[in-house]
């Protein structure tokens, strides 16, 4: 369920505890926000009383574009670093989208245990390779925020 005319949409740097330090209404089905940042922060952007409607972005320099769809699903872009996060965020679905289809496999009634083995092994071949392209991702974008951030939360790079 999407947005409609009027709804808030609510803007914090505070993951934590989520508390808005903007406020935007939903008008001509669109919302603006203007100021300056002279750095970049990770932020969220969500709907007021719902939990379906979220986007993270990050907040830095530029003209920043966030899309909420009619389903509350969302893409980020404009800049260099959300347009890196937002490729982030669709390879990291992917992966999950794979990993959920060989899932749903394990409950097969007539599954056999090779076929349990090939799907687990096949599970920790995925895992690699998320490993490895999340790595090489952050390399490649080691001077966006989009980057920066992933290199800083993870440990293994």
């Amino acid at each position: 369920m999407g947005m409609t005319e009027g709804d808030t949409l609510l803007l914090t740097d505070d993951l934590a505890t989520f508390a808005p330090c903007d406020t935007m209404i939903i008008a001509e089905n669109a919302f603006h926000l203007k100021g300056r940042t002279d750095s970049a922060r990770l932020c969220m952007i969500y709907a007021a009383g719902r939990t379906d409607v979220q986007a993270l972005f990050f907040l830095e320099p530029g003209k920043i574009e966030v899309t909420i769809d009619a389903d509350g699903e969302t893409r980020v872009g404009g800049t260099e670093g959300n347009v890196a996060w937002q490729q982030l965020t669709d390879g990291l679905a992917e992966y999950e989208r794979r990993v959920d289809a060989v899932v749903e496999t394990f409950y097969d009634d007539d599954i056999s245990e090779e076929g349990m083995k090939a799907k687990t092994d096949y599970l920790r071949r995925l895992d690699e390779q998320k490993a490895e392209w999340l790595r090489s991702f952050a390399e490649s974008n080691a001077e966006n925020a989009a980057g920066r951030f992933l290199i800083e939360q993870c440990d293994e790079f």
